[in-house]
């Protein structure tokens, strides 16, 4: 499979309109004819919004629903199925600019995976124009990668009956949203886009780790994975070591990844990365983050567990919201506390470009991120081994088991190719 190729031009079939729902969910008991086919799309969008959300809950654009549905959406959809339980509703949030979230009532949490075929032609018209619109709007900014890997996904296989019996354990307001997932695997009609910062979401990126397991390609293999160990600050380290030859701006999109860092390397913000003198402490940061070992320094200066370290650095320090001081426990002190004094260069970068925005350095990381795993590590294996189905997640890279050191070997390779840094270990699937 070569990455230099087009990807395929001319007319694309789109499939099918239709809609998952849970199997006893009858739209006909409680809708009038005309909204049966909206109730399906709006049950469908909850399922399979609130399976990938962070907090479980599906919060749905207004307008598009009313460019689908019809203007009267809200009374003839959604009022019967918050009526009769179909539907559980959470109210929106003025202070979190947060709309309303919704999920599928308890009751349907056992129920297997529907799909109906749409029955009204002004709905299917519109979904059809509405999918078309979507894809061409997405595929224009892919690069010849994201085909690759996404025609390398329909590979991906899963062991259905043990994937099923593990979500039956699972807390009820997990278990229809994976079955989707699960499904959506089995029926090899997975999903795959490309976000703002370059990442991948596909088939496996929602799924639950101990579903992984399950992950089978065509021959029947096991899939494992290959991550970077500390990722988020490996990132950073990456970002602030590198040399600023075309440093961004917050209106320009980064442009396609070809092997070299220049232009993520030293955030215009950035006063300590490139060729600027960095301090001891900041080199110190670069080292420890480097080599996977960051975590464990801050465990043994703060006392915290490791995964409390983890979680702390990415909300107190990161991307932290607001001013906020975190309580420490007894005989503990705080993650935030300890970088600022610790690593003051680092944290005072990390603050000046979060200055506007909490988010911002994170987007870059994710960009920094997905342009090594994706655009250099599994650009490498595909060329590589054309013929062998690998999928990424975020800051790993999944194949088969029998290739587990060719994806080690390909994280090697590139870091040598682009001068940096970053240790890797295996994450079985």
């Amino acid at each position: 499979m070569s990455l230099s190729a087009s990807p395929p031009s001319g007319k694309k079939r789109l499939q099918r309109v239709g809609f998952f729902a849970p199997s006893t969910f009858d739209a006909t008991k409680k809708i009038s004819f005309t909204y049966t086919d909206g109730a399906r799309y709006f049950v469908g969008l909850v399922m399979r919004h609130s399976a990938t959300s962070d907090d479980g809950l599906a919060r749905l654009n207004a307008s598009h629903l009313r460019s689908i549905t019809g203007s009267r959406y809200s009374k003839q959809i959604i009022t019967p199925l918050l009526a009769d339980g179909t539907l559980n509703r959470k109210p929106f949030s003025r202070t979190e600019r947060k709309s309303f979230g919704y999920r599928i009532g308890d009751r349907f949490a056992d129920d297997s995976i529907h799909w109906t075929p749409a029955t009204c032609p002004r709905i299917r018209d519109r979904l059809t124009e509405h999918y078309r619109r979507c894809r061409d709007e997405r595929e224009a900014t892919w690069a010849p990668i994201h085909h690759a890997l996404r025609q390398m996904q329909q590979s991906l296989r899963i062991d259905l009956d043990a994937a099923l019996t593990d979500i039956k354990d699972m807390p009820i307001e997990s278990r229809l949203g994976q079955r989707l997932l699960v499904e959506q695997i089995d029926r090899r009609q997975m999903r795959y886009s490309v976000c703002a910062q370059g990442r991948a979401h596909n088939g496996i990126t929602s799924l639950r780790r101990d579903l992984k397991r399950h992950l089978i390609d065509d021959n029947g293999e096991r899939l494992v994975g290959v991550d970077i160990v500390n990722s988020q600050p490996a990132m950073l380290a990456t970002l602030l070591r590198t040399r600023n030859t075309h440093p961004p701006t917050h209106s320009t999109p980064p442009p396609p990844f070809h092997g070299s860092l220049p232009y993520y390397s030293a955030h215009p913000y950035n006063p300590i990365g490139g060729e600027t003198r960095r301090s001891r402490s900041t080199e110190r940061y670069i080292e420890l983050a480097s080599t996977g070992r960051l975590y464990e320094d801050l465990v043994e200066g703060t006392g915290l567990t490791r995964e409390e370290c983890k979680s702390h650095f990415l909300k107190d320090v990161l991307a932290k919201k607001g001013r906020y001081q975190r309580a420490a426990k007894p005989d503990t002190r705080s993650v935030e506390s300890y970088v600022r004094e610790t690593y003051p260069d680092v944290f005072a970068f990390i603050r000046r470009v979060n200055a506007e925005d909490h988010g911002a350095l994170i987007r870059l990381l994710q960009r920094v991120e997905s342009s090594v795993v994706i655009h250099t590590v599994a650009a490498l294996l595909v060329e590589r081994y054309p013929d062998v189905p690998i999928l990424t997640l975020h800051d790993a890279v999944y194949g088969p088991t029998s290739h587990e050191q060719a994806i080690s070997d390909a994280f090697t390779e590139s870091c040598q190719r682009l001068g940096i840094q970053l240790v890797t270990e295996p994450k079985p699937a």
